[in-house]
């Protein structure tokens, strides 16, 4: 962006027109990047390679008055402490696969399988529902990557 970068720019939009919900639409997928987004004043944050059902979801949370970050960026911020997250979309023989990585705090490998709460167990839902495939690898201390594969015809 010419001039100012994104924060910088949620400061100035916020100082002159302070009932302005803004939507920060970025490439930068680390904790201090959505940290200071967020205490400048943006209502959400996303990816710009979200696609068009995560940016409407995004634009209609903010509309109603209610917060949005994407939800692999808040469970990064959440539990994984991780400064830096990594996303990887490709196709390969009708097959699209999404891979998420983090350098965070990582999971204890022995509860990956266990339905400790709703995340995981929601991400599995929703790709069985789509027939598709969700690996989970972590290790304490060794941030975690997420895996998940579903086909595309």
């Amino acid at each position: 962006m010419p001039y100012m970068n994104g924060v910088e720019m949620i400061l100035h939009i916020r100082s002159r027109f302070p009932t302005v919900r803004v939507l920060m639409l970025t490439m930068a997928e680390d904790a201090p990047h959505i940290r200071e987004a967020l205490q400048a004043g943006a209502a959400g944050y996303i990816l710009k390679s979200a696609g068009r059902d995560e940016l409407e979801k995004a634009l209609a949370a903010i509309a109603a008055g209610q917060p949005h970050i994407s939800d692999s960026m808040l469970q990064e911020l959440k539990h994984a402490q991780a400064t830096h997250v990594w996303l990887d979309l490709q196709l390969k023989a009708n097959i699209l696969q999404l891979t998420y990585r983090d350098n965070g705090l990582g999971l204890d490998p022995t509860r990956l399988n266990q339905p400790t709460g709703n995340g995981l167990v929601n991400i599995r839902q929703q790709i069985t529902l789509l027939n598709g495939n969700c690996v989970f690898a972590s290790e304490a201390g060794q941030g975690t990557t997420v895996t998940i594969s579903v086909p595309f015809a």
